[in-house]
């Protein structure tokens, strides 16, 4: 089989739409007459994979019947972080 790559125009491709929920509670109290506060961080709370970069890799494929090889495409699609939770203290003094 043949392949052709059908390039876009400069800037003209976009990656699939990003989006995410971060939450964040975050509790004030005194502690030895200091101001302390408690934080709890959910990044990316519903676990959404969201495509972070790109790219096409190539593979060399034998076929099985024929015996011939050729390359093999696939569009291989990168993402960051899954769902993060943090703990934070802070204090001022």
């Amino acid at each position: 089989p043949e392949s052709r790559y059908d390039f876009s125009e400069r800037n003209g491709y976009r990656l699939p739409a990003f989006h995410k929920l971060d939450l964040n509670f975050s509790h004030k109290y005194q502690w030895f007459n200091l101001p302390f506060t408690l934080s709890l961080n959910v990044y990316n709370a519903y676990n959404r994979q969201n495509v972070f970069s790109q790219a096409v890799d190539k593979e060399s494929v034998k076929n099985e019947i024929t015996g011939e090889s050729y390359e093999k495409h696939t569009l291989k699609r990168v993402t960051l972080f899954p769902t993060l939770l943090t703990v934070g203290l802070s204090c001022k003094f």
